[in-house]
């Protein structure tokens, strides 16, 4: 993928499918705005982040839904360094919007 801003391309995709459904992503945008090759890849990047965020344990005695969005975030960004705060709490709120 020769996307050089990641992150970006990360909020602008999330914004795309942005809604009342929750937060996701539309991926014909994400493939209009980026073409196959990196749209195709980055999709796949996104999708990857997903299930990672799905997969985050959380102990929920000791956080609601708001500070378990928190803490996934937070810990996206422990393991990925490479994106920004506002790109990890897309992953933060389509993990709490999953679980509510």
């Amino acid at each position: 993928m020769t996307i050089e801003n990641f992150s970006g391309a990360v909020e602008g995709a999330f914004a795309t499918g942005n809604s009342a459904y929750g937060p996701g992503f539309d991926s014909r945008e994400v493939i209009a705005r980026y073409g196959e090759e990196d749209g195709g890849a980055l999709i796949e990047k996104i999708q990857s982040l997903m299930q990672e965020a799905m997969r985050m344990d959380v102990d929920w005695t000791k956080y609601d839904l708001a500070g378990s969005q928190a803490n996934v975030a937070s810990r996206l960004r422990e393991n990925h360094p490479e994106l920004t705060p506002e790109a990890t709490e897309w992953f933060g709120r389509y993990f709490s919007f999953q679980n509510r």
